[in-house]
């Protein structure tokens, strides 16, 4: 799978959505519209960037973006849950992302249950 379509935002009752091992360099933006969803596993792809609509998905307890291409990530992946679990390893992230990172994690420790991150 090198694309996802568009419609994909037209599910906005699913729950799991697992799409590693694919060749996605991006997202639609409506991935933002899946609402209800609770484990997006987006392992082994060439994803690039995230869509700011990322923060939409406030029902999230699993993020896996492990071995992409991430360089960044957008500013509302830091309002997602503090209970939910983000693996991030395998990716290139430039030093200010992996301190802003390390930040928010801080941030979240004393907010709510510790997310677990692994960079």
């Amino acid at each position: 799978l090198t694309e996802l379509p568009a419609t994909i935002g037209n599910l906005t009752k699913l729950r799991e959505l697992d799409l590693s091992d694919n060749l996605l360099t991006e997202l639609p933006a409506t991935i933002g519209n899946l609402t209800e969803l609770r484990e997006l596993t987006l392992r082994t792809n060439r994803l690039t960037e995230l869509p700011a609509t990322i923060g939409n998905l406030t029902q999230l307890s699993k993020l896996n973006l492990y071995l992409n291409r991430l360089t960044e990530l957008p500013n509302l992946f830091f309002s997602l849950p503090s209970f939910c679990r983000v693996a991030l390893a395998g990716n290139a992230f430039t030093p200010n992302v992996v301190a802003r990172i390390l930040e928010h994690m801080n941030h979240t420790e004393y907010q709510g249950p510790r997310r677990m991150v692994f960079i």
